[in-house]
Order: C-alpha cells, then structure tokens, then sequence
C-alpha cells in the first residue's frame, strides 16, 4: 500500500482514519488472495514473497494489523510447500 499512497500519505491517512485508506487495504487484500489461491495451484516449488517494509516503519500494531493477516491466508492456501 505505501507504494500506492506514499509513506507521507499513508501516515497521515492512517493517522487520521481515513476511510478511503482502509477501502483501499481491503480491495488490496482481497487482489492478493486471488494472487495467492493462483500460485497455490500452480506447480511451482520455490515461491519468493517480496515485501516493501521496514520494521522501523511499520512498527508492531501495524504489522499484526497489515501484514500478519496476509501471511495467515498464505501459510493456509500454500502450507509447508
């Protein structure tokens, strides 16, 4: 998402419960997981998940908010390939 909004944008939204941010997250949410319910059908053995994040940035709220969730639905659709 922050490379959709902007670090500067995304605090400021985030800060400010901006309703668009979350409608955002959640249409990104739901793309993923098509995203993923794909690769998880696929043959494929080696699967690399490329992330834009920082600890430092995201922090811990925001991780188990964000990101944490999107791992669950990977580690469910992909398992222990």
């Amino acid at each position: 998402m922050l490379d959709i909004t902007g670090v500067q944008r995304f605090g400021l939204d985030y800060h400010d419960d901006v309703p668009e941010l979350w409608s955002l997250h959640e249409a990104m949410v739901a793309k993923q997981r098509e995203w993923w319910e794909i690769v998880a059908e696929s043959p494929a053995r080696i699967i690399w998940l490329c992330e834009n994040m920082t600890a430092q940035l995201i922090g811990p709220q925001r991780f188990e908010r964000f990101y944490l969730p999107s791992y669950r639905v990977i580690r469910e659709l992909i398992g222990d390939r």
